[in-house]
Order: C-alpha cells, then structure tokens, then sequence
C-alpha cells in the first residue's frame, strides 16, 4: 500500500506568516493542504492545494499511480534529452566498438542537433513522426 497523506497546515507557524505576508501584499496565500507521499525511490514529495478536495483527489490519484506502477517523477521529465541519451549509450557495455561507433555518430549527426536540448516531456509523438518522415525524404533525395 502506497503511503500518500494530507497535511493541514493551519497550525503551522511559518504558513500562518505566509498567508499574513502574503495578505499584506496583496497575493493570493500559499494552499493550506500539502498532499506528500514517498515516491518508488523513498524520496518525498508533496504538491499543495488550497482546498480539501482537490488535496483529497490528488491523494487518491497519487495512491492509485503508486500502487499499479504507472507513477513518473515529474522533475524526471524535465531532463534534457541529451542527457539521457548520453547516459544510455555509456550502459551499453555489450555493444562492440564498430556498433557503438555508429550510434555516437548517428546521435552526433541527427539526433543531439535536433532533440539535445529538449525536456523530454516537450517530445511527442507526432514531433517524432515528423522528424523521421523529414529525414527519410532528406536520405531519398540524397541529402543527409
């Protein structure tokens, strides 16, 4: 069972001095619920919401992702591809040096340049579709 939990933060001493700051600014006060909970790593996280219901149903949102699996850090997707792909291609121990040679060069030459500093939640499909039908009409027509 996955342990995700509300917290109302009414009682403590540094939200009451930001909802005060922040009437006193004129802004809208910090959530008064933090919804925390461990990710798969035994991280913590939390996320806030000023009303009770939304804290609920993330709760439960966050319980159910935890508990089937299908639970992604979302700091996770803001990686840059670059970095991922760099790191996936220092694990392939098994490849050999002429196979790894020719997939530093294909990231080298087609995808760092087009994808290298893009968060991977920014990638869709349909941006990869297109990408691959530009490159494959660019290799018919004997460009690189």
């Amino acid at each position: 069972m996955a342990r995700v939990w509300i917290e109302d933060r009414i009682g403590h001493a540094a939200y009451v001095r930001a909802v005060a700051d922040a009437k006193r600014a004129g802004r809208t006060p910090p959530g008064r619920y933090r919804v925390r909970w461990y990710d798969p790593d035994g991280k913590p996280k939390m996320k806030t919401f000023a009303r009770k219901v939304d804290a609920e149903a993330e709760r439960t949102k966050m319980e159910s992702r935890l508990n089937d699996g299908s639970y992604r850090d979302p700091a996770a997707a803001r990686v840059k591809f670059a970095e991922v792909a760099e790191s996936w291609l220092a694990a392939q121990l098994h490849l050999k040096r002429s196979t790894r040679a020719r997939y530093r060069g294909v990231l080298d030459v087609h995808v760092i340049p087009k994808w290298g500093t893009t968060p991977l939640d920014r990638i869709h499909f349909e941006d990869i579709a297109e990408w691959l039908a530009d490159l494959l009409s660019s290799e018919a027509t004997g460009g690189r």
